[in-house]
């Protein structure tokens, strides 16, 4: 317990770096426990998971503890070198999903007022106006279909990437655990050939 309070009060008293109330999230798929005081033995205040958005508001380090401010106003501290500046995949997709569905939305609104248009266009005015009203209403349609296209294909370019950073994270993981598990497997091994001796 000495040893504890010693360690929170050297990290205290080494130099933080100070935020100007920065935006960050959880990278990775991890949830984390964040604490009155920058210890691992302080009084627990809540746990957040990845995509979490909450404010830096002080660093002791990259590979230390960080104090944060969470959107229901609650501050405490959690292990800094998991916080990221990047809105994480899942929520940018997610993004990208409710933009598609806006898109979505607005053009069956458009949809709608086009036939409501035609409808009223029909019953008032001469046919070679509404043959012209139709042609620029039918225009528009286009145009907005031609950008839900687009959308979709930005959709299914995002998911796409997304996938790729995936696999390649779950690649560069196992190849770190395989990279620090290999010296420990080849040491017991070279032991055992002295033994044999």
């Amino acid at each position: 317990m000495l040893f504890r309070t010693l360690l929170a009060a050297a990290l205290l008293a080494a130099p933080a770096v100070w935020a100007q109330d920065q935006v960050r999230y959880i990278n990775g798929e991890r949830t984390l426990a964040v604490r009155e005081e920058p210890d691992s033995d302080s009084r627990l205040i809540t746990f957040v998971s990845t995509g979490q958005k909450m404010t830096l508001m002080r660093s002791l380090g990259e590979n230390s503890y960080a104090k944060v401010r969470l959107p229901d106003g609650r501050e405490g501290w959690l292990a800094g070198r998991y916080l990221t500046e990047e809105v994480p995949p899942a929520q940018q997709l997610e993004r990208t999903r409710e933009q598609l569905e806006t898109e979505r939305t607005e053009v069956a609104d458009l949809q709608q007022k086009v036939e409501s248009l035609q409808s009223r266009l029909e019953q008032a005015k001469p046919a070679l106006e509404l043959a012209d009203r139709n042609a620029e209403l039918e225009a528009q349609l286009e145009a907005r279909q031609a950008e839900l296209d687009r959308s979709l294909e930005a959709f299914n370019a995002e998911v796409a990437k997304q996938r790729t950073l995936l696999i390649g994270g779950a690649l560069v993981g196992g190849g770190i655990i395989f990279g620090l598990l290999l010296p420990a497997l080849t040491r017991g091994r070279r032991r055992s050939g002295y033994g044999d001796l």
